[in-house]
């Protein structure tokens, strides 16, 4: 099989454990707020979007440097250390006591955190580029795959575990994860100095060109309206009569639902933009979100 292939195929299983992984974690921060002794529900809210989105708050602070060794030392480099650091991270955050260091290690896993982008670039500049939209259209399908089963499953386990069980359990995954990446994908990377540019050259590259700035601001608006309402969830399905008092359960499929169909239209949609132009495809599919 062809070393492009090959690594296509063995990071969309990849993806799936590791987004499948955090998937498992994300939804029942709230849950967690409460095990951790905080019961007011104002309280919970705003401890909930504060513990969610400083997680975003610190990948967007690194990405650019972390993008910035991804040149310098390759992309699989950068796989090995997300995945790897995710699971010490997740493994961390079994231990805490209080809501204040649930807070720190989110941010603390912020950092570490890369693991989809560096896969995306790794694949995108292995595959031939006629079949670049196939390949990142299937390489997506193993996110989604992750995003729909990942809560799912959490929330069947967190109605028989302890919530922190649920971190040992991401840790395990991450960390086999990085290794099956070790040994597994293959990236011939030689750095070459005379066309590499500085980070400040490149950051001055990217705002100088206009699209990119509002394809930049697309993408911010795009998790706001996507990723915003994902801490609440818990706490919304705790609101509602559920059957039985199963909230983590119910919560879990509630967030598992969406993605069903973005697995199954991802790879046509990779197609569809071969086709007739991702940009196209693009504008489509944000009109539907």
């Amino acid at each position: 099989m062809e070393i492009w292939k090959r690594n296509l195929f063995v990071l969309i299983v990849l993806q799936f454990f590791v987004v499948g992984s955090m998937s498992m974690i994300v939804p029942f921060l709230s849950l967690y707020l409460q095990e951790l002794g905080m019961h007011d529900k104002h309280e919970i809210q705003l401890w909930s979007g504060l513990i969610f989105g400083i997680n975003f708050l610190s990948a967007f602070i690194v990405a650019p440097i972390w993008g910035n060794f991804a040149d310098k030392y390759g992309r699989k480099l950068m796989v090995l250390r997300s995945s790897f650091g995710m699971g010490v991270v997740a493994f961390l955050t079994a231990f805490v006591k209080t809501p204040t260091q649930l807070l720190l290690v989110r941010f603390l896993n912020g950092t570490v955190s890369g693991f989809i982008p560096a896969s995306i670039s790794l694949v995108a500049l292995q595959t031939p580029k006629e079949k670049s939209g196939y390949a990142l259209g299937l390489l997506q399908s193993g996110v989604v795959s992750g995003v729909i089963l990942g809560p799912f499953f959490s929330g069947l386990l967190a109605e028989m575990l302890p919530f922190r069980s649920l971190f040992y359990i991401t840790g395990v995954i991450l960390i086999l994860s990085s290794f099956a990446a070790f040994f597994l994908v293959k990236e011939d990377f030689v750095f070459n100095k005379e066309e590499s540019l500085g980070f400040f050259s490149k950051s001055k590259l990217i705002f100088s060109k206009p699209y990119l700035v509002r394809l930049f601001v697309v993408g911010i608006l795009l998790q706001i309206a996507v990723a915003g309402p994902i801490a609440q969830m818990s706490i919304l399905v705790n609101d509602m009569d559920v059957p039985g008092g199963y909230v983590a359960f119910f919560t879990g499929l509630v967030l598992s639902l969406p993605g069903f169909s973005n697995l199954f239209f991802a790879p046509l949609l990779g197609r569809l933009g071969d086709k007739y132009g991702t940009l196209k495809i693009f504008i489509f599919s944000i009109i539907g979100v």
